[in-house]
């Protein structure tokens, strides 16, 4: 036999490897029916690992009733159905009506049931208003940020625990506190989205109309506006008062000296 030379051995080796590599590829091949079951768990996959949609809701609505306390009940007792609660209370009165209007947080879920309840009997809404924010990449954003900074932060911990002066340690310092305050920021802003997202805002005004005459509440407000314009009047004359003076002086002058030129004819 002859001597073969490395390189042909070489080859002849890469050769026989290569061949074996794809009969082992031959034998592996699946089918199309395990090709389509692998794409299907695969798509399972991607959807479990989708975001949940993080939505804020918010509603104003307003109505007229017929007896303002008795809407205050309905509320109060749909407050403690659906574990909200009231964030701001407001109430205007005026000489033709009463206005209320109540500032509610509600869990999300609840928003539809809660409004229906707190609203019931009410035949006619004077407005409605209801808001849907989707704020999912905003949030996956925040997320994927802090993410970032926290390993970035984790990097400069391990930094000033190798520093080896104080210039190094002071240097090293700074860049964790701005650090640490982009954190917080973050984090605060992603509890207000987790806030808004988890609890609803609904705004509701409500009003009743005083049961006085038209000709009273006419006399009532005339009398009012003309106790402003008499008011208004005097400081107008307060503030012009040298004008007026000015004004007297010189009619009583030119009487005088009409006068005395009566006389001297």
């Amino acid at each position: 036999m002859k001597n073969i030379s490395p390189l042909s051995l070489i080859l002849i080796l890469l050769f026989a490897g290569c061949q074996s590599e794809l009969d082992r590829d031959h034998v592996a091949m699946p089918d199309h029916t395990e090709v389509s079951r692998a794409a299907a768990s695969s798509s399972e996959s991607l959807d479990a690992s989708k975001p949940v949609d993080k939505l804020i809701k918010e509603g104003r609505v307003s109505f007229r009733t017929d007896d303002i306390n008795v809407t205050r009940e309905s509320i109060t007792a749909a407050l403690y159905e659906y574990d909200a609660y009231i964030s701001s209370d407001r109430e205007q009165q005026r000489s033709d009506r009463v206005t209320a209007t109540v500032v509610i947080r509600v869990p999300a879920d609840s928003f539809d049931r809660f409004l229906a309840s707190a609203t019931h009997g009410v035949g006619e809404f004077a407005s409605k208003e209801i808001n849907v924010r989707d704020v999912t990449e905003e949030f996956v954003d925040a997320e994927a940020r802090l993410r970032t900074k926290r390993e970035l932060e984790l990097r400069y911990v391990n930094l000033l625990d190798r520093a080896n002066s104080v210039t190094e340690i002071l240097e090293v310092e700074g860049q964790l506190g701005a650090l640490r305050s982009d954190i917080e920021s973050i984090e605060g802003r992603l509890q207000y989205l987790n806030d808004r997202v988890q609890f609803s805002t609904l705004t509701l005004s409500f009003y009743q109309v005083q049961a006085e005459s038209t000709y009273t509440l006419s006399f009532i407000d005339g009398f009012k506006n003309g106790w402003g314009f008499f008011v208004e009047f005097l400081f107008l004359l307060v503030n012009l008062w040298p004008f007026i003076v000015m004004m007297v002086g010189s009619v009583a002058g030119f009487k005088y000296y009409r006068k005395r030129k009566a006389t001297k004819s």
